[in-house]
């Protein structure tokens, strides 16, 4: 997702909250987005995190954090629009959430009673893999 995102049509910036593993991956998330818009944040409380957000002037807030540990850094409305994706499948139950991203397999859509998020469906899946093999 990182990589592939229209620079023209977007401006991009990831919040990394866990410290730094020198892992691959990381080192490629970071290159997607550029220096200038990695922002390291581990160990940096949540009030701090949604302020530096917000300074940003993020419209769209995607949390990928699948253990959901740092979600006060929601609560405090760090953006305007403010979705799940990818790492938890399940409802955060929370007003706060605005969306989920989602297939029809993974949320049918008759168990949409059961998500306080709107779910935005995905056309095939909703999991994003690597390109390169």
């Amino acid at each position: 997702v990182f990589l592939r995102h229209d620079e023209e049509r977007f401006e991009v910036f990831c919040y990394a909250l866990n410290p730094d593993d020198r892992s691959a991956f990381r080192r490629r998330i970071r290159d997607s987005v550029g220096d200038d818009h990695f922002r390291d944040l581990a160990g940096v409380p949540d009030d701090q995190v949604a302020q530096q957000i917000n300074g940003d002037i993020v419209s769209l807030l995607i949390d990928t954090d699948y253990y959901k540990a740092r979600l006060s850094i929601l609560a405090l409305r760090a953006a305007p629009i403010q979705v799940n994706f990818l790492a938890h499948p399940g409802t955060v139950g929370a007003s706060f959430v605005d969306h989920i991203v989602a297939d029809r397999v993974v949320i049918p859509p008759d168990h949409s009673l059961f998500f306080s998020e709107s779910i935005l469906h995905m056309s095939h899946h909703y999991q994003v893999n690597d390109h390169r093999v």
